[in-house]
């Protein structure tokens, strides 16, 4: 619409809580037509203004365009459907391998742990066992106190325990006063975690 065309519309005189609450998007163009028609404005700028509301909204989700936009690819550069096609069998075959890295992981390396940990104990028993059979007692006893072998071990088997689960971020805090009710729901919901 040119400058000397905007002048000639009216203003609305209501306010936007005046506009009545629509359901659908078809409803919402008939309440603004029905707005524009009531205010004055001629059929043709109607039509006009409906055009320009008028919107589309596509949604599509996941690792390939949508089927319209995976033919306008191949359309502007022949062979991009089939390249962008192997790039998501790529990604999902990265993604399948790293899904079994870290289970794998997960399996393995407590149990390097408490390999690690059996070896390093044993190895201390047999050298406190040499030490006091050759005549070195003081050097046994603090083999055999084990300090170093205690916290090596304890930190390999404690590793678990000290992982606590994830949990979901604490919900906002409210903004009014609670119920006695909702404050003992709460209570109640924190004392399951």
């Amino acid at each position: 619409m040119s400058e000397s065309s905007s002048e000639n519309l009216p203003t609305p005189t209501g306010q936007v809580n005046d506009l009545p609450e629509t359901k659908s998007a078809e409803q919402a163009l008939r309440d603004i037509a029905r707005l524009l028609e009531r205010e004055g404005v001629p059929s043709s700028k109607r039509n006009y203004v409906i055009e320009r509301v008028t919107t589309e909204m596509r949604a599509h989700r996941g690792p390939l365009p949508a089927v319209e936009d995976f033919e306008g690819y191949e359309d502007v550069c022949p062979g991009a459907a089939k390249e962008i096609l192997g790039m998501a069998v790529r990604q999902q075959g990265h993604a399948h391998w790293m899904d079994r890295y870290n289970a794998q992981s997960e399996f393995w390396l407590p149990i390097a742990g408490i390999a690690a940990t059996v070896i390093v104990v044993a190895a201390t028993l047999c050298i406190g066992t040499y030490l006091a059979m050759n005549g070195h007692e003081n050097l046994a006893i603090g083999v055999f106190s084990g300090t170093g072998v205690v916290a090596i071990g304890g930190a390999f088997l404690q590793r678990k325990r000290a992982e606590e689960p994830e949990r979901a971020p604490p919900s906002p805090e409210p903004t009014r006063k609670l119920t006695r009710r909702e404050r003992r729901e709460r209570a109640s919901e924190l004392r399951r975690r």
